[in-house]
């Protein structure tokens, strides 16, 4: 039975124009425009070709696809692709321009850290103040209180006001909350990136255990890993429309392949006023130091990770990993793992860690890069989760000419073979 029926769903957003969403962002854009400066809240498109003649642009551009009961499907594709937008439409925060999405059930959402919650609430008030939102009845929400406490692990703060948490904790308190009230289609959003491992497996083991209860999860993730683990199935968007509608593993294959031709080896990003520290650019090179994704299996390679330091703090560190098309985890490191980690020692301005990747390790085929900035009580300030891609190719040694890479290992280090006689 059909639990979502999405109708040839469009949003069409006007640059330049009143309507931001709330009376103080209007209210900014009107300003702007006054003293002639541009609109600080008016949305940047990495891709122009959604937009047209008129300045305006389709963040969904005719989307249609059903989701039945008990499905749990993957949302996936890159940054500005349009899965945020289908997900707040889904979730009553903004209305489609054109087309119609219908289903059943209540909508339990995690859009963004403290999505629904009041900060000047305590987490007990903001607990009953989510389930009330769902539709849930006091006693229903008394019945599983102390399992929402104890699954979020806030139990020392949840007499404490919400605008005191960390955003890590915001987030747990938030899925604790949309995932055990059982609404009937639950929405989730990247924003589990923000949460350390245990708390994503716990995430995970949950919405399996939701999936199998008949719910109907959307999950949109850059995890292939957790896509792959979770998913019944995959629809990929691109520039607003649905350009895959299939199995998990053929999604995540026409994914990868796809962004794998259109990576160009660099990824800027975003300034973003707010982070203390953040990475600005990461980029993959060759050898001989040149910008590129394509690299030589039997030649070492380089990630330039540029980070720019607004304020010093010595609990912070980089870290960085590897992972295969498959999601896998190849490699792991942090600069908290030297003697002396630089980022902690840093004044304010800019500088670029070069990490050099060893040659004869991994074996060809596309790969994903992690970079991300955290503390050291475990909390992500920021995270690329496989934003950018490098390629091994290998034409010219014997393993390549052999056919011998076809054994599915996970890495390809050389190894040598060395006989002697046994006397």
């Amino acid at each position: 039975m059909r639990r979502i029926e999405i109708d040839n769903l469009v949003k069409e957003y006007k640059l330049g124009t009143i309507g931001h969403g709330t009376l103080y962002k209007d209210l900014q854009s009107w300003w702007a425009r006054k003293l002639g400066r541009p609109d600080p809240n008016a949305l940047i498109m990495e891709d122009d070709k959604k937009l047209d003649a008129g300045g305006s642009f389709r963040a969904l551009n005719g989307i249609s696809f059903d989701v039945n009961d008990g499905e749990i499907v993957g949302i996936i594709g890159k940054n500005g692709a349009g899965k945020s937008t289908l997900l707040k439409i889904l979730s009553r925060v903004t209305l489609p321009t054109t087309g119609a999405i219908r289903y059943r059930g209540r909508v339990g959402s995690l859009l963004e850290v403290g999505t629904g919650f009041h900060p000047e609430l305590t987490g007990r008030e903001n607990i009953f103040l989510n389930g009330a939102i769902l539709g849930m009845a006091r006693d229903e929400i008394k019945e599983r209180f102390d399992e929402i406490v104890s699954f979020a692990g806030v139990e020392r703060f949840i007499e404490t006001p919400v605008k005191r948490y960390s955003s890590g904790m915001q987030v747990r308190l938030a899925f604790a909350v949309a995932a055990h009230l059982e609404p009937e289609i639950l929405v989730i959003d990247e924003v589990l990136a923000v949460g350390d491992i245990d708390f994503q497996r716990k995430c995970i083991g949950r919405m399996n255990d939701l999936g199998s209860a008949g719910r109907t999860i959307l999950f949109v993730s850059h995890n292939m890993d957790a896509v792959r683990r979770l998913c019944h199935r995959v629809v990929v968007l691109e520039n607003g429309q649905v350009v895959y509608n299939g199995s998990t593993e053929g999604g995540i294959n026409y994914y990868m392949h796809r962004y794998s031709e259109l990576d160009s080896g660099e990824l800027t990003v975003e300034e973003q006023e707010s982070l203390p520290v953040q990475i600005t650019k990461c980029a993959v090179l060759n050898h001989q130091g040149e910008l590129g994704r394509q690299i030589n299996y039997a030649d070492e390679f380089f990630v330039d990770m540029h980070i720019r330091v607004r304020k010093p703090n010595p609990d912070y560190y980089c870290t960085f990993q590897v992972f295969d098309a498959e999601g896998h985890a190849l490699m792991y490191s942090t600069d908290w793992e030297q003697e002396t980690a630089p980022i902690t020692q840093r004044p304010e301005g800019d500088f670029v860690y070069r990490l050099r990747l060893p040659a004869r390790l991994f074996r060809p085929g596309t790969y994903w890069i992690n970079a991300s900035i955290s503390n050291r009580h475990l909390f992500t300030i920021m995270s690329l989760q496989k934003q950018l891609t490098f390629e091994i190719v290998d034409t010219e040694t014997i393993r390549a000419q052999r056919s011998l890479y076809s054994t599915g290992t996970m890495v390809a280090p050389e190894i040598q073979w060395e006989a002697s006689p046994v006397s």
